[in-house]
Parts: C-alpha cells; sequence; structure tokens
C-alpha cells in the first residue's frame, strides 16, 4: 500500500507524491498510477477545476479498494484527522468519470461540481 497527497495549492508538487510537501497538484495525477489498496490524502483547501471531460482509472479492488479522503494538511503526513471542504469541479458540457472500468473506490470529504447551470455534463 501507497500513501499519496494531493493539493493544488502546493508549489513543489514533487513524483513520488509521499508528504504534503510533495503533493500532486492534480487528482487525476494519482489516479494514474495508483494500485489496489492505496490511500489518498487530498488537503481540505484542493480546489481543483477542468474545463474538459476526463476519466480517473483507479486501480482498487473489492478486497482492496483505493481510498480518496479529504484531510487537514496541517496535522502531519499522515494526517491525523480527516475533513470536508476539498472540491473537484468542471465547468461547461465537460464530464467527468471517476470510476472507469471494473474498480473500487471509496470517496470521503469531497464536493464534487459537474458542469454549469446552462449547460449539461455528467458525473459517472
Amino acid at each position: 500500500m501507497t500513501v499519496y497527497y494531493v493539493d493544488n495549492q502546493n508549489a513543489q508538487s514533487t513524483s513520488p507524491f509521499s508528504s504534503w510537501a510533495q503533493a500532486a497538484r492534480w487528482v487525476s495525477s494519482i489516479a494514474q498510477i495508483d494500485a489496489a489498496g492505496d490511500i489518498v490524502y487530498v488537503a481540505a483547501r484542493h480546489a481543483e477545476t477542468t474545463a474538459t471531460g476526463t476519466s480517473w482509472t483507479w486501480a482498487g479492488t473489492s478486497s482492496s479498494p483505493t481510498r480518496i479522503i479529504c484531510a487537514d494538511n496541517t496535522s502531519g503526513n499522515p494526517p491525523t484527522s480527516t475533513s470536508t471542504g476539498a472540491s473537484v469541479s468542471t465547468i461547461g458540457a465537460a464530464n467527468l468519470t471517476l470510476v472507469a472500468g471494473a474498480t473500487s473506490v471509496y470517496f470521503y470529504g469531497i464536493n464534487f461540481s459537474i458542469g454549469t447551470a446552462s449547460t449539461a455534463a455528467d458525473l459517472t
């Protein structure tokens, strides 16, 4: 099991994204490299927006899901407290596919806002 960190306000985004100081800027960066059972901590202040459709393919399985958890980025590595407040948004007609294929993923504390009021978009 690997632990990853995501915080789009991090100026030092450096692979392997193994601490808040090296956090990936985008959740999709981790979706491309995760393995079954990995944990992804997303900073409560994270606010990711995209204008293009995207798909996150996770490697989790039913017996070993990938866990994406919103956390307090000031509470250490790994964080000692979960949180809410992280957001992932699309604008216009941009779709977001959270689970592509036969995978198991658990999300906690992340707000998803898909499309705009005047344009249809899908969260699948």
